[in-house]
């Protein structure tokens, strides 16, 4: 057949074997039902809503809250870079930046910072710790006192 033929034929369902017109059949995307649309719309406004939702939350958490305090949680689907006073984490909010509570515990304790650099020096001239014995067992066949030693 010439160029053009083919396809007219076809559309026309001329030449198409039985097995040819199921496949098509099978194969043809379905027309969406109108409770369909309707779902599709919902999600999409649902969805944009979160949107909205997300970057208000962004916009109060990086402007803090007026007095110097931190939001809690900051919605992020993905790690954007470190963000000063937040740890990316998964939590009970979902994924995102969470306030960091241990910043805000070490920030109060002036006195274990000190201590800190006086206990590593101390660690570090008493040499590396050595395991115990307790961990060593007897090989199979020995007793765990020989006495043949002797």
């Amino acid at each position: 057949m010439r160029p053009g033929v083919a396809e007219a034929a076809a559309a026309a369902g001329a030449g198409e074997t039985e097995n040819q017109r199921k496949w098509r059949e099978m194969h043809a995307a379905p027309e969406p039902t109108p409770e369909e649309v309707a779902a599709a719309a919902a999600a999409a406004e649902a969805a944009e809503a979160a949107a909205v939702v997300k970057a208000a939350a962004r916009a109060a958490a990086e402007a803090g809250d007026g007095y110097g305090e931190l939001a809690e949680f900051v919605a992020a689907e993905k790690f954007t870079g470190a963000k000063k006073g937040y740890v990316f984490k998964k939590g009970t909010a979902g994924v995102g930046y969470y306030k960091d509570t241990l910043e805000e515990e070490e920030g109060d304790d002036s006195d274990e910072e000190d201590a800190a650099p006086a206990a590593a020096a101390a660690a570090a001239a008493a040499g590396p710790a050595l395991p115990s014995a307790s961990f060593i067992q007897p090989r199979f066949g020995a007793s765990a006192v020989d006495d043949d030693l002797d």
